[in-house]
């Protein structure tokens, strides 16, 4: 509704103080009903300028290199019990030779929540996403029942 009424404005018949005027209604009414997307259009149509975010831009580079990565890598993902966030692990490589040797304790990066992962075995290098590795517990020492009673110890504390 806006690009509408906003495109039909002439803005090269209009001087600076006037095209001004103009950006700041539209921006006034974008503010009351909360259209954010509006501020970079109304500083296109003015300036015939894109506004650079760099915020933004770092995202969807970010989001990009991620999706790239997901098409290259085996991913192990579990879900967040609390939050419903995917924690994922990239297995970047693998060696049957090695075995399943670890419980790790993790934290959602989102909401904090403590979960416990076992990654498996083969596992020879990898990356996390969506979590922080809190604590790894021996599978010499932990079976998953203990495992289990120390996860419970740390979301205690």
């Amino acid at each position: 509704m806006f690009e509408l009424h906003y495109k039909a404005i002439k803005f090269d018949e209009l001087d600076t103080e006037e095209r001004e005027f103009i950006m700041d209604y539209f921006d006034e009414t974008a503010e009351i009903l909360k259209i954010d997307s509006l501020n970079e259009k109304l500083n296109f149509w003015a300036h015939r300028t894109e506004i650079y975010n760099h915020e933004e831009a770092e995202r969807k580079a970010s989001e990009k290199v991620l999706a790239e990565e997901k098409k290259r890598h085996e991913i192990l993902s579990i879900e967040c019990q609390k939050c419903k966030t995917q924690l994922e692990t990239f297995i970047l490589e693998r060696d049957n030779e090695i075995p399943s040797f670890e419980f790790d304790i993790i934290k959602c990066v989102k909401c904090s929540e403590l979960t416990i992962l076992d990654k498996g075995c083969g596992i020879k290098r990898y990356r996390f996403l969506n979590y922080e590795l809190i604590e790894e517990l021996s599978k010499e020492e932990y079976d998953l029942s203990k495992a289990l009673l120390r996860l419970e110890e740390l979301k205690n504390a």
